[in-house]
């Protein structure tokens, strides 16, 4: 990424570990949170349907195909119509497969899997687009797809005639298809080209993309998924920047040191783990649309609507929470960075799948409590008219 865009966050890594050790710390004592308002969601058929979006999003990973396709079958192998898996920077990974019963085209995009996949995401500047401001990295890919592939995934669609699109990704798919569903919906030359046909987009964990103004606009069209403190929704330049000034706060050299001589291993701090370090290696690319103007300083969010995965109690420990389903519909946003142990492993599949699992789970339980209130209050009625 580009220096003058990110701020010199630290000058070594052994800096950012350190530090974001302290500062994780911090936030996991305090049980930081950054919720979003809106409603609870208690539709089980929405539940089970964002359940199997999971699944599929997970299901272009290449060690996830063999158990959701093959095994599980997910996605029927016979419906998949185009793989395409020779991915370079600014391409990523994806297939096209038809989905007769709900007459869709599913587009389903890969996220970070190699280190094309991280070039991309690294990229995560934000580029001026008419409208506001776009993650430049996104922006670049989803516009490869368009000029690479958008014919032939419109020829499919003129062979199923009354199907519509549906675009599923997961992390960094999640934010390419997002902004091809922007531009599907946007643009006129794709609007006269489908015609009738509706463009959405489902993403799970949604790399922050979009500038405010059309991450809200996007919402008629893309619904963004968010387990509980998953970093990646909250992940742009401008929060980092908010991370650095909290992060320089922290006499984290100072905790340090605490820490080693309480434990008697002051002698093994690594030498020179706290020394500068040259990062002259980042990608040339990135450094040349800079110098160009092509970027802005923008703060990205998630796009579209937001459910939320939102821990039921904040107070109880991560592994013993369960979880709601919160609607933000549109002009809800997550505003900053929270270091919670499970800030990373939240933002897995795995994890989405869990707690949409319990959120259901949570729905069934509070609809059987709620049947047998009713049936209680029926009882204490009945003898009251037989006394009548």
């Amino acid at each position: 990424m580009a220096r003058e865009h990110l701020g010199s966050l630290v000058t070594h890594p052994g800096h950012v570990i350190v530090g974001m050790y302290y500062l994780a710390r911090r936030h996991q004592m305090i049980r930081l949170a950054d919720n979003i308002d809106g409603t609870h969601v208690a539709d089980r058929q929405l539940v089970e349907q964002l359940i199997r979006y999971v699944d599929i999003s997970d299901s272009i990973y290449p060690d996830r195909y063999p158990v959701l396709v093959q095994q599980e079958q997910v996605v029927q192998e016979s419906d998949i119509l185009f793989f395409y898996t020779q991915v370079h920077k600014l391409q990523p990974g994806f297939y096209i497969a038809v989905n007769h019963e709900a007459k869709t085209l599913m587009w389903v995009i890969r996220g970070t899997h190699d280190i094309h996949d991280l070039l991309t995401d690294l990229c995560g500047v934000a580029t001026p687009i008419p409208g506001g401001a776009a993650h430049w990295g996104m922006w670049r890919a989803a516009g490869w797809l368009l000029d690479n592939h958008w014919d032939r995934v419109l020829g499919y669609l003129q062979q199923h005639p009354g199907y519509n699109l549906e675009i599923i990704g997961h992390s960094m798919g999640a934010g390419v298809g997002s902004l091809l569903a922007l531009r599907l919906n946007t643009e006129e030359a794709f609007t006269q080209q489908l015609g009738d046909t509706k463009v959405t987009c489902i993403a799970i964990a949604t790399a922050a993309c979009l500038s405010s103004e059309l991450a809200s606009a996007v919402s008629p069209y893309v619904t963004t998924v968010v387990m509980r403190y998953d970093l990646v929704p909250r992940f742009s330049t401008g929060q980092v920047e908010a991370l650095q000034r909290e992060l320089l706060a922290i006499d984290y050299k100072g905790l340090l040191h605490e820490d080693l001589l309480e434990h008697e291993l002051a002698s093994h701090e690594p030498a020179g783990a706290l020394e500068s370090f040259d990062d002259s290696g980042e990608a040339a690319e990135v450094a040349a649309a800079a110098a160009a103007g092509q970027f802005v300083d923008v703060v990205l969010y998630a796009p579209g609507r937001l459910l939320y995965v939102r821990p039921v109690d904040e107070s109880v420990e991560e592994e013993q929470q369960h979880f709601e389903l919160v609607d933000g519909k549109g002009d809800q946003r997550f505003k900053r960075i929270v270091l919670r142990t499970s800030c990373m492993t939240d933002h897995f599949p795995a994890a989405y799948k869990a707690g949409l699992t319990d959120v259901l789970q949570q729905i069934t339980k509070r609809q059987q409590q709620r049947q047998q209130q009713e049936e209680q209050q029926q009882q204490q009625k009945e003898p009251k008219k037989q006394l009548a």
